[in-house]
């Protein structure tokens, strides 16, 4: 009876459970991102590996493809219909408001090689940043502290702290105010968008 068990699972087996667990895997992810209570969708995302703080929220509609490799700070809010690529890792501080519609890409081609390869490059994104709406944030961008991206804005290149950039692709427009001390989630209301 115990050699039963000492028998070696045939390839094709192993392959064919590793892509059902995959499939799996796919369709709770896809299926949470439409679930309407915040605390069962981020407790999902949590158990799919997520690494989240206290009071961090993804509203419904939300797109992930790696939810292990994204790191959501305290109080930070990521709006509806936002699309997350984070195979190169996504990582967001505290008190960070994403607003609606808007893409954050931390991966890319390798246009000159032959196999047009992927490129991940990890995107950090610093406490108090305000990213507004239908945004896009290219691979290996770091969002400084406080800063504001405006609507619309193509990120290519870092952002400093504090500072307030716009357009396509994104240039600096402004200085914010460097005294920050508030809460995207709130029981003062959640701001965002």
């Amino acid at each position: 009876m115990l050699k039963i068990f000492k028998k070696k699972i045939p390839q094709n087996i192993k392959t064919m459970l590793t892509d059902t667990r995959f499939l799996i895997f796919r369709i709770i992810l896809k299926l949470n991102s439409y679930i309407f209570f915040n605390k069962v969708r981020m407790k999902i995302y949590k158990l799919l590996g997520m690494s989240l703080e206290k009071n961090a929220i993804i509203w419904c509609g939300a797109k992930i493809n790696h939810p292990d490799r994204i790191f959501l700070g305290e109080n930070s809010v990521i709006g509806p219909s936002t699309k997350l690529l984070s195979q190169g890792i996504i990582e967001i501080g505290k008190n960070v408001n994403i607003s609606g519609f808007s893409f954050i890409i931390s991966q890319e081609h390798n246009t000159s090689d032959p196999q047009l390869k992927t490129i991940l490059k990890k995107i950090i994104i610093e406490d108090y940043a305000w990213i507004a709406t239908n945004v896009t944030i290219l691979p290996g961008v770091r969002i400084g502290k406080g800063a504001v991206v405006g609507a619309g804005a193509v990120v290519t290149k870092s952002v400093k702290p504090f500072d307030i950039v716009a357009g396509n692709p994104a240039i600096k427009i402004g200085k914010r105010e460097e005294k920050l001390d508030y809460k995207t989630f709130s029981p003062d209301g959640i701001k965002w968008l």
